[in-house]
């Protein structure tokens, strides 16, 4: 019987030999973090701390809000991130469901693949279509792994909402605009991990994850034409 939970674990040997593991248990019908949440949130996590521009969550009324969701599962990512500088080479291995993978890279690009997973499955409304690639998760994914992953994700979607009877548009139109809501997103997740941050490679680990969300426009075109054969 599938189990209603699974977990991506990223082991990190730092090079003085030190060894940080940073788990992930994730509930396997909503694809969102089931692990346990910090026992106090900083002030940086609070939601009207450089509150997102279309965030559509409230601190007050009846579906008051007090904390962003992005931000609380993103606490225990941070005492890791102030042991390391963005350029220190880290060996890590992820295990998956399925595979463990191992690579050589530098500590941002660990973070920014981690962050990457934590955010898509933090419940931050902007990030739900990004749940399917977190339940598939690929470390260290290229820009040309992103957008082969990205755009088979929106088709998918469109497919279910046809046969739902739902109306649909299979131009990219509405990946830009899931992707332009995303770069709101990390913009304002930037100003708290400034103020969350001792080192610099959180923060630059958002900045490479945000890179590919300005790129992907641009380089959309391109990566059709070459799939046109």
């Amino acid at each position: 019987m599938a189990s209603d939970q699974f977990e991506i674990r990223y082991r990190m040997t730092l090079s003085d030999g030190n060894v940080e593991t940073v788990g992930t248990l994730i509930d396997t019908q909503t694809v969102q973090l089931k692990s346990p949440l910090p026992e106090a949130c900083p002030d940086w996590t609070s939601l009207d701390f450089h509150q997102c521009e279309n965030c559509p969550l409230s601190s007050s009324g009846d579906d008051a809000t007090s904390h962003c969701p992005v931000a609380v599962r993103l606490v225990p990512l941070i005492a890791p991130c102030n042991k390391l500088i963005s350029y220190d080479q880290v060996s890590v291995e992820v295990e998956t469901i399925n595979r463990r993978i191992s690579a050589d890279v530098k500590a941002e690009q660990v973070i920014s693949s981690l962050m990457g997973l934590i955010i898509a499955t933090s419940g931050c409304p902007h990030m739900a279509f990004f749940k399917p690639m977190a339940r598939y998760h690929l470390p260290f994914a290229t820009l040309e792994e992103t957008l082969f992953r990205s755009t088979g994700t929106y088709l998918l979607g469109c497919y279910l909402r046809q046969r739902k009877g739902e109306a649909v548009d299979y131009s990219f139109d509405g990946l830009m605009e899931i992707y332009d809501e995303v770069k709101q997103v990390n913009s304002s997740l930037a100003a708290r991990l400034r103020a969350a941050a001792e080192t610099d490679s959180a923060l630059n680990a958002l900045t490479l994850l945000d890179a590919y969300g300005q790129v992907l426009p641009f380089a959309l075109q391109r990566f059709l034409d070459e799939f046109d054969l």
